[in-house]
C-alpha cells in the first residue's frame, strides 16, 4: 500500500500518473478516461507529483545550461536581456560563437521590425555577424556609424562595417568621415563641433539600437594592434587604470572613463551620450575580454549583452 504524502492519493497513485503524462505522452484527458478519474484529478495529481520531487523535468541539452546563464547576467547586471552562445570549448574562438548570436540576435529584431536605424562601431565580431545575417532590401533603414576610422582592417573597421551592413541589408548608410583619434584633444572638439559632424553625432544619438563591442589591452584587440596613436604608449593606458575600450573610450574596472587625454581625441559618440539610445546592446566574448566586459556592465550603459558560455561563466563567478 503506497502511503500518504501530505495528500488524498497515494504515492502509487501519483506515480502512475506520473508515467503516463510524462514518459507514456498521453493527455490528460487521456489518462482521466484510461483510469476513469476527472481531468481535474489527472491536473492536481500531476502539480502534486511536480512538487513533491515524484516527476522532475530534466532538460537534457547544453542550450538549457546557456538559459540558465542568461537569467544569471540579467539578474546580476540589471539588464533587459542577455543571449549566451554555446562555444566550442576544444577549439575556441570567441568571435565565432558571438558572432553567431549576434546574427540571430539582429536577424530576429529586423525581421519583426523593431528598428529604423542602427548604429555599428566596429571589430571581429560585427563582421562575423555580418557574414551570417540574411540579405534583405531595407531601403527605409540607416546604419549609423558610431565612431571613426582606420587606415588598417578595412572590412572590419568602422567604414568597412557600416559599408557591409548597407550592402547586406539593402540599406543606406553614414560615417564619421575621419580617422577615430586625432593629434590633439583641441582638434577633436573643433571637428566634432562643425555641423557635418554634428548631423552625424545626432544621428548617432538617435539610432533604434546601438551594437557596441569591447576591447581588451591585449595585441589581440585591432584598436590596440593598429588603431592607437604613436605618441600613446600601452603602458600609459594601462598606468592610468585602464581594462579596455568601448567606442575607443578607455574604461577602468569601474566602467568610468580614465584620466587621459585619447579619450577627448577619439572622434564618434561619447560614452554620456548612450543614455539618449533607447536600447544599446554590447556583442562581445573572451577571457580576456572579461574584465572590460564587466566594466561596461557595472556602468549600467548596457541594456543587453550577447556573449557565449565561457564568458558568462566568467562574469558570473566575479564578485558584483
Amino acid at each position: 500500500m503506497g502511503r500518504s504524502i501530505e495528500t488524498d492519493e497515494t504515492e502509487e497513485f501519483l506515480c502512475r500518473i506520473a508515467w503516463l503524462y510524462f514518459v507514456k505522452g498521453l493527455t490528460q484527458s487521456e489518462i482521466a478516461a484510461q483510469l476513469q478519474i476527472t481531468r481535474l484529478r489527472v491536473n492536481r495529481a500531476i502539480a502534486t507529483a511536480r512538487q513533491l520531487g515524484i516527476a522532475r523535468v530534466e532538460i537534457a541539452s547544453p542550450f538549457a545550461a546557456a538559459l540558465s546563464l542568461q537569467e544569471g547576467l540579467i539578474e546580476k547586471f540589471g539588464l533587459r536581456s542577455a543571449h549566451v552562445a554555446i562555444a566550442g570549448r576544444n577549439d575556441y574562438d570567441p568571435h565565432l560563437s558571438v558572432g553567431a548570436a549576434l546574427a540571430f540576435f539582429l536577424d530576429d529584431g529586423l525581421e519583426r521590425r523593431l528598428w529604423k536605424s542602427v548604429g555599428v562601431s566596429w571589430g571581429l565580431t560585427l563582421e562575423m555577424a555580418l557574414e551570417r545575417m540574411k540579405s534583405r532590401r531595407l531601403p527605409d533603414m540607416e546604419i549609423v556609424s558610431m565612431i571613426g576610422g582606420t587606415a588598417k582592417g578595412a572590412s572590419f573597421n568602422a567604414f568597412g562595417v557600416a559599408a557591409g551592413f548597407s550592402q547586406k541589408l539593402g540599406a543606406q548608410y553614414s560615417l564619421f568621415a575621419a580617422p577615430i583619434y586625432f593629434d590633439s584633444s583641441e582638434t577633436a572638439a573643433e571637428l566634432m563641433a562643425s555641423p557635418l559632424f554634428q548631423q552625424q553625432l545626432e544621428k548617432t544619438r538617435s539610432v533604434d539600437i546601438a551594437i557596441l563591442v569591447a576591447g581588451d589591452l591585449s595585441d589581440r584587440s585591432f584598436l590596440v594592434r593598429d588603431g592607437l596613436p604613436s605618441d600613446v604608449p600601452l603602458k600609459d593606458l594601462e598606468s592610468a587604470g585602464a581594462v579596455g575600450d568601448i567606442l575607443g573610450r578607455f574604461l577602468d574596472a569601474s566602467g568610468s572613463p580614465i584620466d587621459h587625454t585619447i579619450n577627448s581625441r577619439a572622434i564618434g559618440i561619447a560614452l554620456e551620450d548612450l543614455p539618449h539610445i533607447d536600447h544599446v546592446a554590447l556583442a562581445a566574448a573572451g577571457p580576456h575580454k572579461v574584465k572590460i566586459i564587466r566594466a561596461a556592465l557595472t556602468a549600467g550603459r548596457i541594456h543587453t549583452l550577447i556573449t557565449d558560455d565561457v564568458t558568462a561563466e566568467l562574469l558570473m563567478d566575479t564578485p558584483s
